[in-house]
């Protein structure tokens, strides 16, 4: 028989950082296999499991590897959150 291995690496969420939301939540689509996420450009690991919560912007990688009868395969999907950094104007 033939095991078809196809890891879904789908980034859910995203947006802008500002002083009103400092944080975002990324998702990853639901599907067997391990998840990493990244930040780019070093490739350092900033979290596991299926979200992630950006404080920072910059590039981050969702990296999915699924693994079955000693053959891996993995897919990855990358997404840039952009900051609003100019300060509020105050009255």
């Amino acid at each position: 028989s033939i095991l078809l291995l196809s890891p879904e690496a789908q980034i859910n969420g995203g947006g802008v950082l500002s002083c009103a939301t400092n944080s975002i939540v990324l998702s990853s689509a639901a599907s067997p296999g391990t998840k990493l996420w990244k930040s780019l450009p070093s490739g350092q690991i900033v979290g596991a499991g299926n979200s992630y919560t950006v404080t920072t912007p910059g590039t981050y990688v969702l990296q999915v590897t699924a693994a079955a009868g000693g053959n891996l395969c993995a897919n990855s999907a990358t997404i840039a959150i952009t900051g609003h950094t100019t300060p509020p104007t105050v009255f």
